[in-house]
């Protein structure tokens, strides 16, 4: 079978695992409502069946059940986001490293080169928050997964180019978090005016009264009290993933497990825990469901 430039999946409409070049050839395996299992050359994975020619020919093919497909199998824990339809990415910049090359397809070896990028691309742009470090690149930019042994990661870039996700090195690539503690959230200080914090969050938010909210990241900040709350952010189709992280690295999500081992003095009250002064994480269903910073 033939087509131009396509993405293989571990799954139907999933994660990129790799890609086919036009003109190549695939082997069919099994069929799945407008998806095919295909062995690509010897790499296994799901193809959308729009635009494939049959050659008429048939071999033996041969690929594991697709079940052994799954990101756990793949990809480093805490690496990746489930349900983003097509595709969540976390901000990111590329950093000094002795290959900067990008790959179309990596199978415990880089393969087909498609070029390079440059140091301190990242992700940027007016409608998200700043991160340190970012020169230039676009709101879109962002690390997608790394490889289960840790050596090559999946970033997305739009705006080079070529195929839209690409493999690079995974000492060529910085996944951001967004700090926040007592005092600041980010590099923006709750005493601040709304302007700064309009400048630091992007400028997709919501203003009602003394608050302004954003949805991504999920902040509110009400400047009437000058206290601010951080949540979790809802997760709807394809999307930039902002990590919020203590300095000690507790994050949004983790368990209240996690939160007892890294702050050991703290204790539960009201369900919410006093991390630092000004700071508190409050608890939901076993899990740190928000952040609140109270200058």
């Amino acid at each position: 079978m033939q087509r131009p430039w396509a993405s293989l999946r571990n799954a139907p409409g999933s994660f990129a695992i790799g890609h086919v070049f036009a003109g190549a050839r695939v082997d069919v395996v099994a069929r799945e409502r407008g998806w095919v299992y295909v062995n690509a050359g010897g790499r296994c994975g799901w193809l959308m069946d729009r635009g494939l020619r049959d050659t008429g020919r048939s071999v033996a093919a041969a690929c594991p059940d697709p079940a052994a497909l799954v990101p756990e199998r793949l990809f480093a824990p805490g690496s990746f986001q489930r349900g983003c339809g097509q595709g969540c990415v976390y901000p990111a910049r590329v950093v000094p490293c002795a290959d900067r090359t990008v790959y179309a397809n990596f199978d415990g070896t880089f393969r087909d080169p498609i070029g390079r990028e440059r140091v301190g691309r990242g992700t940027r742009g007016p409608r998200v928050p700043r991160y340190a470090g970012v020169r230039s690149g676009y709101a879109g930019f962002g690390v997608r997964y790394l490889t289960k042994d840790g050596t090559a990661a999946l970033i997305k870039d739009s705006r080079r180019g070529g195929p839209v996700w690409r493999f690079i090195h995974a000492a060529c690539v910085e996944r951001l978090s967004l700090l926040v503690t007592g005092r600041s959230l980010g590099a923006f200080s709750v005493r601040r005016g709304a302007s700064r914090a309009i400048r630091a969050f992007g400028r997709r938010y919501v203003r009602e009264g003394c608050s302004v909210r954003w949805a991504r990241p999920a902040v509110t900040i009400s400047f009437c009290r000058r206290v601010a709350v951080i949540t979790r952010q809802p997760i709807r189709g394809s999307a930039l993933v902002h990590t919020w992280t203590t300095r000690v690295g507790l994050k949004l999500g983790d368990r209240e497990d996690r939160l007892g081992r890294l702050y050991p003095s703290a204790r539960r009250f009201h369900g919410t825990y006093r991390l630092e002064p000004g700071l508190r994480a409050i608890i939901a269903q076993g899990r740190v469901a928000a952040f609140r910073v109270s200058a």
